[in-house]
């Protein structure tokens, strides 16, 4: 009973100057379910196929200096090689999120990585006495000259409280590990966060690029017949099933709605969120680890493969 079909979406974008050390991206935070960009009427990229993850295309080489034309092809026609097939959702499709337009320079975090952060960050060992976090970086560099990925922890209170530094090679991830003592647990009923601010500089400190994360120290488990702990103590999850829709709006969500979703959820007593049946919007990630979520993510294979 709703169109599955094509849709076109165009926008013109005026650049006024196109500087040679500059790569320019759009990073799609989601389109149902197969999208083709074009610019200036050529195709750029492959089609991405999936209406529920974040996708990236370097756009650098089809600007031109002027006036260009964007536009974008999204199609939500049933295919049976795409998933899901059916659901007790509906398929809406179109643009329904967030486009990025980023701009870096020639030495920057990965942002065509899928679409996708760059940093991953591992909490391999946690406890009350200590944790240890390694930090694994995608970088783009040039084979010639000497950088660095520089990572700094600042807790609540914005209060660096460690930073390490290492070399960079050509073509390689970066790697940084480092442990703090007595971490302020993150927790259902208290949901501490520090902040890891990751830097790429050179032998003189000049900064070329610079991404922020949330992280919140916690250990957990399951178990049969005594259940969920976290940080050792036994927790009972209460929470729900959240689809990405809205009443007039369909699957077209904006962050404020996401969030206030969360907060809704947080103040009728939940402390557990299963997000069904597709990754959503990174809105609502970051509002469980504010609020004190603990969640668990799908992919959206439903009803049948």
């Amino acid at each position: 009973g709703y169109y599955r079909g094509e849709a076109w979406y165009k926008k013109t974008m005026t650049i006024h100057h196109i500087y040679e050390n500059q790569q320019v991206f759009l990073v799609f935070e989601a389109a149902n379910q197969v999208a083709s960009l074009f610019i200036n009427g050529k195709p750029v990229g492959e089609d991405h196929i999936g209406g529920y993850t974040t996708f990236t295309r370097d756009i650098t080489s089809a600007l031109k200096k002027g006036v260009n034309e964007i536009a974008v092809r999204v199609d939500n026609s049933h295919n049976d090689e795409i998933v899901p097939h059916s659901a007790d959702f509906s398929f809406y499709g179109g643009i329904y999120r967030d486009i990025q337009l980023v701009i870096t320079k020639p030495v920057h975090f990965e942002v065509a990585n899928l679409g996708a952060n760059a940093i991953f960050v591992r909490t391999p060992e946690v406890s009350e006495a200590s944790a240890k976090i390694t930090v694994q970086s995608k970088l783009v560099r040039p084979k010639k000259g000497t950088y660095y990925t520089k990572q700094s922890l600042f807790n609540a209170d914005n209060e660096l409280i460690k930073t390490v530094k290492s070399r960079t090679f050509f073509q390689k991830e970066a790697h940084n590990s480092f442990s703090i003592d007595k971490p302020n647990l993150w927790s259902p009923d208290s949901p501490y966060l520090y902040k890891l601010v990751s830097e790429i500089v050179d032998r003189k400190g000049n900064v070329y690029d610079r991404v922020e994360n949330s992280i919140g120290l916690r250990w957990f488990s399951f178990d049969a017949k005594k259940g969920f702990f976290i940080n050792g103590k036994p927790t009972k999850l209460i929470g729900t099933n959240r689809h990405q829709d809205f009443l007039g709006k369909a699957n077209a969500v904006s962050d404020e709605i996401h969030r206030n979703d969360i907060k809704l959820l947080k103040d009728m007593g939940s402390n557990f969120l299963r997000i069904a049946h597709y990754p959503q919007d990174p809105a609502i990630l970051e509002m469980c680890d504010k609020l004190g979520l603990v969640a668990t993510l799908e992919i959206p294979f439903v009803n049948k493969a």
